[in-house]
């Protein structure tokens, strides 16, 4: 069984020390190919999600995806990775 597309999101950011949010969501959509939830838009909400509550740390890059979604570089933070060792 797959992980929840957060915890994945946050474990591919953990597993890089810096990634951008295009990056994030080819390898989330090859993992979870046909899964309708899996959009740029809601990719960017849970990026959005994270960093307020401080899992993550996001940098605009002033880039933009083809479907309008702005690019973000993607740290995970030490917070984040306690987190994701309590999840995992």
């Amino acid at each position: 069984m797959k992980p929840l597309v957060k915890v994945r999101l946050l474990q591919i950011v953990a597993e890089n020390e810096l990634i951008t949010s295009d990056a994030l969501f080819e390898i989330i959509a090859q993992e979870y190919q046909g899964e309708r939830f899996v959009t740029p838009e809601n990719l960017d909400e849970y990026l959005r999600s994270f960093a307020t509550r401080g899992l993550l740390e996001t940098r605009q890059m002033n880039a933009f995806t083809f479907d309008g979604v702005e690019q973000k570089m993607c740290r995970v933070t030490d917070m984040g990775k306690r987190s994701l060792k309590a999840l995992l």
